[in-house]
């Protein structure tokens, strides 16, 4: 009865003892820390008669016992190992999808850009284009109108003579003598037109010097050869309205007004 108790106190110890003492292990190193344990409290407890086979028995018991701890720690670190393993693959598992997700957003903001700068390339052209065309819309007015006051240069030309169409371009300038001067030269073309053209070419110098004298003397002569003036007041108000239309264009061709 006394060794069966004392089985039963050393089985306790070596479950209370390798509970204690040892780390979380494998099962072996539990069942053989046990048995050295309980082979050492078999001799404790040994009554003398038979110290050998106390320890023996101690030992078996020890690793009884220690088989006993293991189960008994065993399943509590199994469980926090598949605690462990499933926290190890959750985070895996949102560490990939945040990778996809930023691959995803970087992949979209790749294509944004990719498009973005597909319109301002496209803004771009569109503007130089605009550009071009203004500017050939531009130069072909130009063109038109050189055309056209080359045709209508040409018109007066011939109808009034080069020097007269050169002196009144002068006296427009407020180059009055040259203006004069040009209207002597035409005078003494064999065109009877641009005869009587150089007398009115007189008539506009005198009128925008305000020489009155001179201006009178031309009204004269123009009422005289002039066919379609009968008076000199006549030729006078022509001569006036001639000289207004010619300061009007100074501001169309960015002249000055003569002082």
């Amino acid at each position: 009865m006394f060794r069966i108790a004392k089985s039963v106190v050393v089985v306790g110890l070596c479950v209370v003892v390798t509970l204690l003492a040892l780390p979380q292990t494998g099962y072996a190193q539990y069942m053989g820390k046990g048995a050295g344990i309980g082979a050492l409290l078999g001799l404790a407890l040994s009554d003398g008669w038979d110290p050998v086979g106390d320890a023996a028995a101690g030992a078996a018991l020890g690793a009884a016992g220690g088989g006993i701890a293991d189960m008994a720690t065993g399943g509590k670190k199994k469980k926090k190992e598949a605690e462990r393993a499933r926290a190890e693959a959750d985070y895996q598992r949102r560490r990939a999808e945040t990778e996809r997700y930023e691959a995803e957003r970087a992949r979209q903001q790749a294509e944004q850009d990719r498009r973005w700068n597909e319109m301002q390339v496209s803004q771009r052209e569109r503007e130089l284009l605009e550009r071009e065309r203004m500017l050939t819309q531009a130069r072909d007015q130009i063109s038109e109108t050189l055309q056209a006051r080359e045709q209508t240069e040409m018109v007066i030309v011939q109808a009034i003579g080069a020097d007269n169409w050169e002196g009144y371009k002068t006296l427009r300038g407020c180059q009055h003598d040259r203006a004069f001067a040009l209207a002597q030269v035409a005078a003494t073309s064999k065109n009877m037109n641009h005869r009587l053209a150089s007398l009115w070419l007189e008539a506009m110098t005198a009128v925008d010097q305000r020489n009155t004298s001179k201006a009178q003397s031309s009204f004269q002569t123009l009422a005289k050869w002039d066919p379609d003036i009968d008076t000199v007041q006549q030729a006078s108000l022509a001569a006036d309205q001639a000289v207004l239309d010619m300061r009007s264009e100074h501001g169309d061709i960015g002249i000055a007004p003569c002082r």
